[in-house]
């Protein structure tokens, strides 16, 4: 989303998430305050013939999704990512030179959205 009367390029916001249709306010709000607004989801969501996976894919498809708008003629490569839970730390593993920071929505909370290998919550993820 960008303002249809903007000429010149514009940094961009990616509100990426598993929520889908979450975010239209947000990036209304975004664009009325000079950026590019683009909302992605997680593989498996809405048109996506992918299964949904959480926690595989996040950091690889955030690279490629950070590529493919800093590339976009109205982008000036300026990008600014608000993540929910999980994919704000995914975003950092494989890091986009674009990529100039991460504004967390949302911590991981544990037992609930936190990974853990095998149901097993490790002791110092209760601090």
């Amino acid at each position: 989303m960008r303002d249809a009367n903007e000429t010149t390029k514009q940094p961009a916001v990616l509100n990426y998430n598993i929520y889908s249709g979450y975010d239209v306010g947000i990036s209304e709000e975004v664009v009325v305050k000079s950026y590019a607004s683009i909302v992605a989801n997680s593989r498996g969501i809405r048109l996506s013939a992918s299964a949904i996976e959480p926690f595989e894919h996040e950091a690889q498809d955030i690279y490629y999704i950070i590529d493919w708008i800093s590339k976009q003629p109205r982008c000036n490569g300026n990008l600014w990512c608000q993540l929910f839970s999980f994919s704000q730390w995914a975003a950092t593993k494989k890091l986009y030179p674009a990529l100039k920071t991460i504004i967390p929505k949302v911590s991981g909370a544990t037992g609930i959205d936190f990974p853990h290998q095998n149901g097993i919550i490790a002791n110092f993820t209760l601090r």
